[in-house]
């Protein structure tokens, strides 16, 4: 079904890019509506079935260091690469201007 849902995205965006109508505009924007209807269901299921498996076998103690390590919250490189908690979206947590 989502590889269906994805081809007509990619159809969509093909007419988009050749044609440049509103019409065009739309029928992409109700592919994407579609191929999201499609994919937040799978999502959800990952997150209520993946990520419960972690928490189960995992200590409490190393989950919370895996989490403030990758958030930045240790004082160790962000997602971003630089020191402190960067939030990556504009930077405010190291200073780094988006480039």
């Amino acid at each position: 079904m989502r590889a269906r849902a994805y081809r007509r995205v990619k159809d969509a965006l093909s007419q988009l890019e050749s044609a440049r109508t509103p019409a065009a505009a739309s029928a992409l924007g109700q592919a994407i509506q579609a191929f999201m209807d499609e994919l937040l269901p799978h999502l959800r299921h990952e997150e209520d079935h993946l990520i419960a498996m972690p928490r189960k076998y995992v200590n409490l103690a190393i989950h919370k260091q895996i989490v403030r390590k990758v958030s930045g919250a240790d004082g160790a490189a962000g997602a971003c690469g630089r020191r402190g908690q960067c939030t990556v979206a504009g930077h405010q947590g190291c200073g780094r201007r988006r480039g």
